[in-house]
């Protein structure tokens, strides 16, 4: 009895970390020699909040700045182009408190049951997809991507939400040789 109290613990405990996972997707070329990277320009690829778009502009210039990345006045003097693209998804319910309402009814040797239910959403968040990607100036190649899903209540926390998201994105950026 013991034991199987313990297994539903854990199995309980295992369940709770993996649905606290990241939404973590991070890409790149293995081959890719990130020391040959010096100076990016910034490119919009996908915003639909364009005010986003040049909000986040000068976070994501001070984070690649700190990393020793130089944004390029021109094309022609740019290595690499880092596009951001955020994609506002809409509506997520994470959590429903089902309400149920049902009858039996006993027919021969069976029982027949009918039920009507429906689920009371509770602690709705907005969905953001944050990408950004590094494509070669030169072959217009990508070579590293990285992506993070951002949820948020109210409307107020989207942009500090973006801004943690892109922390985390450019945090592996470049990536570390093994």
């Amino acid at each position: 009895m013991m034991s199987f109290l313990k297994f539903k613990c854990w199995l309980l405990l295992l369940i709770f970390v993996v649905a606290c996972s990241q939404n973590k997707q991070l890409d790149y070329s293995q081959t890719t020699d990130f020391s040959l990277y010096k100076n990016y320009q910034l490119r919009l690829n996908a915003v639909e909040d364009i005010y986003s778009f040049f909000d986040s502009e000068g976070f994501i210039r001070d984070r690649l700045l700190a990393k020793g990345f130089v944004a390029a006045t021109a094309d022609s003097e740019s290595d690499f182009f880092v596009e951001l693209s955020i994609n506002y998804v809409g509506e997520d319910s994470l959590i429903t408190l089902g309400l149920g309402l049902g009858n039996t009814q006993r027919v021969g040797s069976g029982a027949v049951g009918l039920g009507v239910s429906s689920g009371i959403p509770l602690g709705v968040k907005f969905v953001a997809n944050v990408q950004i990607s590094m494509i070669d100036a030169r072959t217009g190649k990508l070579f590293w991507r990285n992506a993070e899903q951002v949820r948020y209540k109210e409307e107020e926390e989207k942009q500090k939400m973006v801004y943690e998201a892109i922390e985390l994105i450019l945090a592996d950026f470049p990536p570390e040789a093994s």
